[in-house]
């Protein structure tokens, strides 16, 4: 009797160090996975594994514990082919009892119009054929940073990108002829209407510009001083809402209109503390 207690105990220490051994394994895999996963769920019985792509959806890894041997051995050949840019029809064939893939979409589109996206979503090249922006598509998406627009779009609100924080590089197929990017910022194709500059993106104004839409510089927090090319006219409302750092806006032309609301509210009231500075050549 004494010696099955003595190899029970040998077994159930055995247990005990490959259970070890194989959350070590477990953990370290993780680690890798994750610094390239959108996201990584991991509950008891469950694991949730997405990874993001440039047409604005996810491919979601979904994987069951009680398969750990098997999934393991595939996991990360199935993470290359997916890093890699695999069809969501190439990563099915890695589907099985152990790992199940799905497309996650990150946005809704109804009669060519971008209605709403996730605001997870930290990259997207608009698929062509989407015709319009809505007014909120983009609203609130912190964490997104890169934008392509295709040929198709004929309208983008001047909301679109409302409070688009992170947003740094946003470009125009060359081929659109609505619209145009220069050096991120967002023109009419004519570029005579400046429509939005990315708050993380440098501020960039061409020569020949006549307007400065709603919203164009809202919400950049890096901004301090701009100088205006005496081309403008005109300057919306709320052009510059919620930019707080700046200060001090320079206009070149003699007659170019600021609106009373350019700069948007602070304490329910118009913001009065940015400089204006005429300079008259």
């Amino acid at each position: 009797m004494e010696n099955e207690d003595i190899e029970k105990a040998k077994q159930h220490k055995k247990q005990e160090v490959q259970s070890a051994v194989a959350n070590a394994v477990f953990d370290n895999l993780f680690a890798d996975v994750e610094k390239d996963a959108f996201y990584c769920y991991r509950r008891s019985g469950k694991i949730r594994l997405g990874f993001d792509r440039d047409d604005g959806t996810v491919i979601e890894i979904a994987l069951s514990t009680a398969w750990t041997s098997e999934w393991m051995k595939s996991l990360g050949d199935i993470v290359q082919k997916v890093k890699a840019g695999a069809s969501f029809d190439e990563l099915q064939t890695f589907d099985s009892a152990a790992t199940r893939i799905k497309a996650v979409y990150l946005y809704s589109a109804q009669n060519n119009v971008l209605k709403k996206c996730d605001r997870r979503i930290r990259k997207i090249r608009i698929s062509d054929g989407i015709k319009e922006l809505h007014a909120h598509a983009f609203a609130y998406c912190t964490s997104l940073k890169s934008v392509f627009i295709p040929k198709s779009v004929e309208k983008i609100s001047a909301r679109s990108f409302y409070k688009c924080e992170a947003l740094k590089t946003l470009s125009v197929d060359a081929e659109n002829p609505y619209f145009c990017s220069v050096a991120s910022t967002l023109y009419t194709k004519d570029r005579l209407s400046l429509i939005f500059n990315p708050p993380c993106a440098k501020p960039t104004i061409v020569n020949g510009v006549k307007r400065i839409a709603e919203n164009a510089f809202a919400y950049n927090l890096n901004l301090s001083e701009i100088e205006i090319p005496e081309s403008v006219e005109i300057i919306d409302r709320n052009a510059f809402n919620a930019c707080w750092f700046l200060k001090k806006i320079v206009l070149k032309g003699k007659k170019t209109e600021v609106d009373k609301l350019a700069f948007g509210f602070e304490y329910g009231y118009p913001r009065d503390n940015v400089e204006i500075v005429r300079v008259q050549e």
